[in-house]
């Protein structure tokens, strides 16, 4: 009888091919072990004359030896991956998408998908695919950044000043304009978050558009390549990246996401 173990339990019909001559023309009770490195199987075959008498008490024992050290190259096997494990890849990509501030605050993970991997000396590279659905449409998020503009304010003088500068030079360039227009837009459909209009009541007009213009003006220096003004709750954005592996002790690890 031939018995095949792979890690993952899949068995590949070709690898029957492989027995040695020895093994192709057995003794009764000869125990042989075969791993093929190309598909990190571990093979045992025990060969039974079906007229032979009862395997004696030393066959026995000879059969128990060979399942223990078929137990121990299993375990080896197993620890000697090729490539990350699907968990392995996913957990660090979601860990490395969230690391970015846009996405963990504003976006959820809709899919995870991997597209590639290759070995490339000793690491290994994957790219993956993501698809991130918005939380917010883009005045919510300008809503959240006022707030922490205005919390942050409070305790660093610094603040008024740059927002003071910054506000010199984004009127000169014409995006105020910009943002002027969209805002009518906005109010002629009725589509300001009340978060919004609740802080511009208790503001001078002055004071909110000026809020209004620098947040607008962050957003668009930090994350105006990947969104922009249309963001609307729900719309869903595919990012591509490349990430980097390496074996250790505790198995493989994730150290870069570009």
């Amino acid at each position: 009888m031939i018995s095949r173990l792979r890690r993952n339990g899949v068995a590949h019909p070709q690898d029957f091919g492989i027995l040695s001559t020895d093994t192709l023309f057995p003794r009764h009770n000869h125990v042989a072990i075969l791993i093929s490195q190309s598909y990190n199987y571990v093979h045992i075959a025990i060969f039974i004359h079906p007229k032979a008498t009862a395997p004696s008490m030393l066959s026995f024992r000879k059969i128990t030896w060979t399942f223990l050290l078929l137990a121990a190259c299993t375990v080896l096997s197993g620890c000697m991956k090729d490539a990350p494990s699907q968990s392995t890849y996913e957990e660090y990509f979601r860990t490395s998408i969230q690391s970015y501030d846009l996405y963990k605050d504003y976006f959820e993970i809709a899919k995870l998908e991997k597209l590639n991997g290759w070995k490339e000396n000793e690491q290994y590279e994957i790219k993956g695919s993501a698809i991130l659905r918005a939380k917010v449409g883009y005045l919510e998020l300008l809503a959240d950044v006022a707030d922490k503009l205005e919390t942050q304010a409070k305790t660093d003088g610094s603040v008024g000043m740059t927002m003071g500068l910054g506000l010199m030079a984004r009127g000169m360039s014409g995006e105020n304009k910009v943002f002027r227009d969209f805002w009518a837009q906005q109010q002629e459909k009725k589509a300001i978050p009340a978060p919004l209009l609740t802080r511009q009541a208790a503001m001078t007009a002055e004071r909110f558009e000026n809020l209004l213009q620098w947040s607008d003006q962050l957003v668009q220096d930090n994350y105006g390549a990947i969104i922009n003004r249309q963001l609307k709750k729900g719309d869903e954005l595919t990012r591509i990246y490349t990430l980097s592996f390496r074996q250790t002790e505790k198995g493989w690890m994730g150290f870069n996401a570009r």
